[in-house]
């Protein structure tokens, strides 16, 4: 096992191939109808949905599940969605000040690993089109864990949704 850091998260890859750690990061980008939907927060199944709609972007951060036990594996999901009728440069992340609770084993391939932060960035995010990030992680000490998900494009401000993981 390899340990990877970043200025702002700690994660320790936990894949081998040929002997070798391999850190499983990825962005993507799919098309994606543009979202005119109120701003939501609920649950769905066992994981929890924030959204922040805005105007140009949508932002999304789902946390599966949302409570888990010492040593459960939980998924979080953030999502940018250009709204735009224009090609952009977008900019999505998780930032997660309760890192030291957690065991990252994946980060989507393509982003950068900076301490307490997740980021990915896509210099051509197609109109209607959506980036995702997802972070696999393993809950290590009990308590409640907050996430912000922020998404960006060209000229426009952070957007932001906002997560919570309950460990007992």
């Amino acid at each position: 096992m390899s340990k990877l850091t970043g200025s702002r998260w700690r994660a320790q890859i936990v894949t081998a191939v040929g002997g070798c750690a391999v850190a499983v990061l990825a962005v993507t980008a799919s098309p994606a109808s543009a979202s005119t939907a109120a701003p939501r927060s609920g649950d769905i199944g066992s994981a929890r949905a924030y959204s922040s709609v805005s105007g140009p972007i949508t932002v999304d951060l789902t946390v599966n599940p949302s409570a888990t036990t010492v040593g459960g594996q939980v998924t979080l999901t953030a999502t940018l969605t250009n709204n735009t009728s224009s090609v952009t440069s977008g900019a999505l992340g998780i930032e997660n000040p309760d890192w030291a609770n957690q065991h990252i084993t994946s980060v989507s391939v393509g982003c950068r690993n900076v301490v307490k932060t997740i980021y990915c960035g896509n210099s051509q995010l197609q109109a209607g089109a959506t980036m995702t990030l997802k972070v696999t992680l393993t809950a290590t000490a009990t308590g409640t864990d907050s996430f912000t998900a922020y998404g960006r494009i060209t000229n426009v401000n952070d957007k932001h949704a906002y997560g919570t993981l309950t460990v007992s």
